[in-house]
């Protein structure tokens, strides 16, 4: 059987290879892998395309979306004592991974921190804060 290679191992000049050719979001995910990984992108920070950014906040939950370059919303909603993260993007392609015993405030925080590190100017263009107090008012 054939050993298989892991990205974990490429030399530091293919990471950087492959880091730039992902969008923010992607590289978010890539960041939740293993600690290796995580640790190279937290001190070697790609600069993907990310300028304009909205917050959504209501009663139940937050969201993110930001535009890199196809629109993302990452979502965040607490259900007793786990938060749930769910994402889709412009082709609707929805996943959702859970945060046992974290609050979605937190999480939501986290998130949000490491978007703003890795956006890929030094000054987002547009910046957007919605609460929303019921379904469809603003």
């Amino acid at each position: 059987m054939p050993s298989q290679t892991l990205m974990v191992d490429f030399p530091a000049v293919v990471k950087f290879k492959v880091l730039e050719n992902l969008d923010a979001f992607s590289i978010l995910k890539l960041r939740k892998v293993c600690f290796s990984l995580r640790e190279f992108i937290d001190e070697n920070p790609p600069k993907p395309m990310c300028s304009k950014l909205r917050v959504s906040i209501s009663s139940e939950s937050i969201s993110i979306q930001f535009g890199s370059p196809k629109w993302l919303t990452i979502s965040f909603k607490q259900f007793e004592n786990v938060c749930v993260m769910s994402w889709r993007n412009d082709d609707l392609v929805f996943k959702s991974v859970g945060f046992q015993d974290e609050s979605y405030m937190d999480v939501f925080s986290r998130e949000l921190g490491l978007i703003m590190k890795h956006h890929s100017t030094g000054v987002l263009k547009s910046f957007s804060i919605e609460q929303l107090q019921g379904k469809d008012d603003k």
